[in-house]
C-alpha cells in the first residue's frame, strides 16, 4: 500500500497528526483528509504543512500534480 508523501515524511520524522497539525497551524482534521483521501488543500495550507515538515512543498505534492490541479486538468 502506497500512502500518501505527507504521510510518509510525517511518519519518517517519528510526528503524529496532532504534532504537525500545532506546528502548521492547521485542524488535525485536514490532515486526516489529505492522507487518507488525496485532498488537495490550498497553497497556504501546503506551505505551512511543508514548513512544519521540514521540507519543500514539492516534496508532498510534486510541482507536476500541482499543475494537473491548477490548470483544471
Amino acid at each position: 500500500m502506497e500512502f500518501h508523501p505527507l504521510r510518509s515524511i510525517r511518519l519518517d520524522r517519528g510526528l503524529a497528526i496532532a504534532a504537525v497539525a500545532v506546528r502548521a497551524r492547521v485542524a488535525s482534521g485536514t490532515i486526516i483528509t489529505i492522507e487518507k483521501y488525496g485532498h488537495n488543500p490550498r497553497p497556504e495550507t501546503k506551505q505551512r504543512l511543508a514548513a512544519a515538515l521540514g521540507v519543500e512543498v514539492e516534496a508532498i505534492w510534486p510541482a507536476s500534480e500541482e499543475h494537473q490541479h491548477n490548470s483544471g486538468v
